[in-house]
């Protein structure tokens, strides 16, 4: 049962007054956009990960004067991250599809404040976007309104949960990936889901197959390197992923919308 990241009904077949379909029912222009950029990011295989790149591009989407969050950057890696997942086994693998619906409703959304304010969509930032629902008053419409706000917080999530898989691996050596896994589960995604949806995910990663860690190390690009060697690079990937989270937090609280459902 793909139960993984939150979503147990289908976000494909909206009801109601949205956004993001017009009133014959066909996918919006903007959507389209969203579809044929992740067509592009899906055609990107394991072997070209780098999650040197990927915690870059978490960084460089921050603009630490300004505090804002590009949104094009932060896009982009998230498209990355059903990569690092494929990684981690069948459980988390299977929840790859809901984050890139999720990527493609929040770059619809992304089309639409651009085309309404006459500028680049590459000029607009994750709060720009979430500020066009607080006009709008749809920060609150719920899943199948397909809004910005709501799908931009679940991919803020994927960053803590990197987080604390990179911190993990480098401060617990002799701990097991699935263990790892698990406690990055319980203490980033787990709780923040529905209690269905946690406690299906937390069954699955008891008992599906998840690779040596010496083979996500293959992955990541660290074989052969000693836990010393490793440390340092961990910590660095943590930093940069930590700052872009923190920022993205603050603000989202600043603005009472943390816990949209």
């Amino acid at each position: 049962q793909e139960y993984v990241f939150g979503e147990t009904d289908d976000e494909s077949s909206p009801t109601g007054k949205v956004l993001s379909e017009d009133s014959l029912g066909n996918q919006n222009p903007a959507d389209e956009v969203a579809h044929t950029e992740e067509v592009k990011s899906s055609e990107a295989t394991d072997e070209d990960f780098s999650p040197e790149f990927l915690t870059r591009l978490i960084e460089n989407s921050l603009d630490k004067e300004t505090k804002i969050v590009n949104a094009t950057k932060f896009l982009a890696a998230c498209e990355l991250v059903p990569q690092l997942f494929n990684g981690l086994g069948s459980a988390l693998k299977k929840g790859n599809g809901k984050l890139l619906e999720k990527v493609k409703i929040v770059r619809g959304r992304q089309q639409e404040a651009a085309k309404e304010l006459g500028v680049e969509a590459d000029a607009l930032s994750l709060q720009d976007i979430i500020e066009r629902d607080i006009k709008n008053g749809v920060t609150h419409s719920g899943k199948k309104a397909r809004q910005a706000t709501r799908n931009i917080i679940r991919l803020v999530w994927f960053l803590d949960f990197i987080s604390m898989l990179f911190d993990l691996i480098s401060t617990k050596p002799d701990a097991t990936l699935r263990s790892i896994i698990q406690e990055c589960w319980a203490n980033t995604l787990g709780p923040r889901n529905l209690w269905l949806v946690n406690k299906a995910t937390t069954q699955a990663l008891k008992v599906a197959p998840v690779p040596p860690k010496q083979d996500f190390f293959v992955l990541l690009g660290l074989a052969g390197k000693s836990h010393e060697e490793m440390e340092p690079i961990f910590q660095t990937w943590v930093d940069r992923v930590d700052i872009v989270s923190k920022e993205m937090w603050a603000w989202l609280i600043s603005r009472d919308l943390e816990s949209v459902p």
